[in-house]
């Protein structure tokens, strides 16, 4: 299952913004995962807007775990 989903929703000065992606990238000759690319990637941020030309953010982000090149070790998921 592939996809990409987003959700921005903004109250008053408050704004909150969710994304998911469920990435299934694949060789289609051999199948084997395509190097360099997370299979899953979401993040949540939040802005708040303090008078005229401020705001203020902050958010997380989660990149799924990828796989190296020419049987190059996985490279484990973060959360930044």
């Amino acid at each position: 299952m592939a996809g990409s989903y987003r959700v921005n929703k903004r109250w008053q000065q408050f704004e909150t913004q969710v994304a998911y992606t469920n990435l299934n990238a694949t060789n289609d000759g051999t199948g084997i995962r395509l190097p360099y690319v997370a299979e899953e990637q979401a993040s949540w941020w939040n802005r708040l807007y303090v008078g005229n030309n401020w705001r203020v953010g902050a958010g997380v982000r989660y990149v799924g775990d990828n796989v190296g090149s020419g049987g190059a070790p996985v490279v484990p998921s973060s959360t930044l």
